[in-house]
């Protein structure tokens, strides 16, 4: 016992450092940096005099050499903590001595590309810091400004080197003056103000493991965790918000100053990511978690220095025994364990009054008022609820201040529920609870919506990390086509024709129950079976004679409405033909599978809507191209007129006309694909049909067959539909889409100027029956027949305004990290920069030499 003794005292004498001590820093002149590499050790500099003959480069060089440098693999290298230690307290040094740094060195790094991906968050983090501190140093910074070691060599000679022979253990930023400058570089680099909110941040760790999580504990018990973290806050210190990140998902550097910015208190569980709160305004504090006997001061020195208080939630036990009643000892320092709310509050309670009494009194009200309103509404999701709270009449008849206040609290408290789920690995309904949070929150602004933003961006990282396939819900006449050549311009793998990427098979059989793409039971057998279709899925389809394959022959009956053959697939029937054949997306140009039931997580689905008038006027001008011919019949009664021409679909009172008082001829269905009561069908409601498919009606081709729901039932059940579909996109609303489809497929756009792409047609290319600009009667019609469309389509565009209004701010934080390719992120080729090479020109889509309307492509 003596001997452990002595040793740990001699350990702890050699241990010591001035506590007043700074980095020695050297300046040397004409001087060539070159970094030899050897074994598994890290790349050390060398400074050699340059020759005679050498070419100098006129910048003052600043070379960073990080200790704890690991050489495991090519993009294993340091983290913040330990980039701070060796960066930091030279930067405060090289202040001191007003040295102007033109660019800085990082001779440990192989080469840019690996600089940006290696370890993910922390690499742009160490961008970031670096070329803040050049800022602070005087310099204009930009990437250019960095200099690794493929940059380097006895040839590379720079007018002035200045290096560190010797960096004071564990001091960071320590300088009042040096770090008031680089934290306003920072903030000038990124725009960043900080909050006028009293806030406590938890950083909370993934418990699933894996290639996103990062050093430290994660708590098992993280959503029980913050749910009481936030009661205990509403009912002890009122005036204080609570912020909750993710850390492995606070990929950006801006996301990460942000977060410290914004934060009154810090709390976290030892690790990396607690070294923002170098960046943390004046008088702030931090709580670090430690697990039972686990003995680290670093974080503890960080804080001080920086003029922050510090306190422990975890008892760190004395010098020779431990009063942790179980330790797990230092090499337990990252075993998930439950952390309990009595374990966190007296240390939590310690800081908030330490920040409060450096504070002036703040007359901000509570969230009681919030947790009140909540318990009105039984939505599962905690998003979802605060949602239908904020668009409850009660909200809304609030004053504009108060009404921002419960927004603020509900922003709040939304984003905690979002990263708490993320740290265990969920997203469901993310979708849907980011738009449903949005629209409701109009009034929202400032570090609420930032950091709701934020919480949902990484959200949605991990969701397309998780999503594998794109289905696609083509509407027919709705610019579809254009999405679909979009979708081939960013190289999806996709069934091979163009306009459409139908899979094949995907659609009707002339031999019932075949087993088309080895999905589904076998047929029978017979002595010469017929081929199996190659059509696709299409509205065409339901017409052909054939036997229905979606309901069973009893509840079809006979005759015509016994014509739809059209085959819908289970989520494991979709799936398995995008595996078997490799695809990433498939289109479907008719109703949706399964009542318009979405897949997930590995499914993406996505669609496009048009006005729904315009549309029709459309879809009819394609008929009369196609199956519609002006003939009249014998038995035929002519009821429209040249400017009353949907009069002849519909009778007076709203429903289909019988077949006998068509005034026009069809081609056979059988050739064609259509009859009749499909006319009626796809001239009201033809949208929400496409939607919910058999959840709208048993046999949503027939214009005859009556909704299953009334208006408003079938109005919300369509609305929550869309919610969860991933990529909503509007044709009135195709020239902001570009974040949409930058940032959720990760697409590049058609080209420099346009999002979809769009051509000359001919005027007379086509034959022209209606025009868009309808008469009184039969745009009063059509307004009847197609209310539930008329509402989808208004509710379609205000998702797209929220969602735009998302990514683009998203992006515009840094959220997504651009310059970073993570292939799992990028549905099929897309997530490069838009160059010249990907650029269309008009000339190129259309293809005619006549001028024409500009009108987005729709299938010939």
């Amino acid at each position: 016992m003596l001997r452990w003794l002595l040793a740990a005292l001699l350990t702890t004498g050699n241990a010591w450092q001035d506590p007043n001590a700074t980095a020695k820093i050297v300046s040397v002149p004409d001087t060539c940096v070159g970094v030899p590499c050897g074994g598994r050790g890290p790349c050390n500099p060398r400074f050699l005099a340059a020759g005679p003959n050498a070419v100098i480069d006129p910048s003052t060089l600043w070379v960073v050499t990080v200790k704890r440098v690991r050489r495991a693999t090519a993009s294993d290298w340091a983290n913040m903590e330990h980039f701070a230690a060796s960066t930091l307290p030279a930067y405060e040094e090289l202040y001191r001595q007003k040295v102007k740094v033109d660019k800085l060195a990082l001779p440990q790094v192989m080469r840019a590309p690996s600089f940006l991906t290696a370890r993910g968050a922390d690499t742009d983090w160490f961008r970031e810091t670096a070329l803040s501190a050049l800022d602070a140093l005087g310099a204009e910074a930009d990437d250019s400004s960095l200099v690794f070691r493929d940059g380097l060599g006895r040839d590379k000679c720079f007018r002035r080197v200045v290096h560190a022979t010797y960096v004071p253990r564990a001091t960071y930023l320590k300088d009042p003056d040096a770090t008031r400058a680089f934290i306003q570089a920072a903030s000038k680099r990124h725009g960043t103000t900080p909050s006028a909110e009293r806030t406590v941040s938890l950083i909370l760790r993934s418990v699933k493991g894996g290639p996103a999580r990062r050093a430290g504990p994660g708590w098992s018990n993280s959503q029980e965790l913050v749910a009481q973290l936030q009661s205990y806050l509403a009912t002890r210190h009122p005036t204080w918000r609570l912020e909750v990140h993710t850390a492995a998902h606070l990929f950006a550097f801006r996301q990460q100053f942000r977060m410290a910015q914004a934060s009154h208190v810090l709390v976290g569980a030892h690790g990396a990511s607690l070294t923002n709160a170098l960046f943390m305004r004046d008088a702030g504090a931090v709580v670090e978690v430690l697990n039972c006997g686990h003995r680290s001061n670093t974080y503890r020195r960080l804080a001080t220095n920086r003029g922050l208080f510090y306190a422990s939630a975890t008892p760190s036990g004395k010098v020779l025994k431990s009063d942790c009643s179980n330790d797990l000892g230092r090499r337990h320092v990252d075993t998930r364990r439950s952390l309990p709310l009595s374990e966190l509050t007296p240390a939590l309670s310690e800081a908030i009054n330490a920040v409060e009494a450096r504070l002036p009194s703040s007359a901000e009200p509570s969230c009681l008022s919030l947790h009140a309103l909540e318990k009105r509404f039984s939505e599962n999701s905690t998003v979802a609820r605060l949602a239908k709270v904020l668009a409850s009449p009660t909200v809304q008849k609030m004053t504009l201040k108060r009404r921002q206040h419960v927004m603020a609290c509900a922003a709040y408290r939304a984003g905690a529920a979002i990263s708490s789920n993320l740290a265990t690995g969920s997203t469901d309904a993310m979708h849907a609870d980011r738009r449903l949070f949005l629209l409701a929150a109009s009034d929202l602004e400032g570090r609420p919506l930032n950091y709701f933003i934020d919480a949902c961006a990484n959200a949605l990282v991990e969701a397309q990390r998780a999503a594998r396939y794109l289905v696609y819900l083509h509407v027919s006449k709705a610019a579809g086509t254009s999405l679909c050549k979009l979708a081939s311009r960013n190289r999806c793998k996709a069934p091979p024709r163009f306009s459409t990427l139908w899979a094949p098979g995907d659609g009707w059989l002339r031999r019932p129950f075949a087993r088309v793409d080895g999905v589904g039971p076998r047929a029978a057998p017979t002595p010469s079976p017929r081929p199996v279709s190659r059509a696709g899925p299409t509205w065409g389809n339901c017409a052909r004679g054939l036997s229905v394959m979606h309901e069973s022959k009893e509840s079809v009956g006979k005759g015509r409405r016994a014509r739809c053959a059209a085959v819908e697939r289970s989520c494991e029937s979709r799936r398995a033909i995008f595996e078997r054949n490799n695809y990433e997306l498939m289109a479907i140009e008719r109703w949706a599978d399964n009542g318009g039931a979405t897949c997930s997580p590995d499914i993406w689905h996505a669609t496009l809507l048009r006005d729904p008038l315009d549309r029709i006027v459309s879809h009819h001008n394609h008929l009369w191209s196609t199956i519609l011919r002006a003939r009249p019949r014998k038995h035929e009664k002519v009821r429209s007129l040249p400017d009353e021409y949907f009069r002849g679909v519909f009778q007076d009172d709203g429903s289909c006309i019988p077949a006998k008082e068509l005034p026009y001829t069809m081609a056979a269905p059988h050739r064609t694909g259509y009859d009749w009561s499909m006319v009626c069908a796809l001239s009201s409601d033809y949208h929400t049909r496409s939607l919910l498919g058999t959840s709208y009606s048993p046999r949503p081709y027939d214009g005859e067959t009556p909704p299953l729901h009334t208006h408003d039932d079938m109005l919300d059940k369509a609305k929550r539909t869309l919610l969860d579909y991933a990529v909503v996109l509007t044709t009135d609303d195709a020239s902001e889409a570009l974040p949409i489809v930058r940032h959720a497929l990760r697409w590049r756009p058609w080209s420099l100027n346009e999002v979809l792409p769009v051509r000359d047609r001919q005027s007379g290319r086509k034959r022209m029956m209606l025009k868009r600009n309808l008469s009184a009667v039969d745009r009063s019609l059509l307004m009847e027949r197609n209310r539930l469309d008329i509402a989808l389509y208004g509710f379609a565009r205000s998702l797209v305004r929220v969602d735009a209004l998302f990514y683009a701010a998203a992006a515009a934080a840094g959220l997504f990290r651009e310059d970073v390719r993570d292939p799992k992120r990028a549905f099929c080729g897309g997530g490069g920069e838009l160059v010249s090479s990907h650029v269309v020109t008009p000339d190129a889509v259309g293809g005619e030499e006549e001028e024409g309307d500009l009108e987005f492509l729709e299938e010939e």
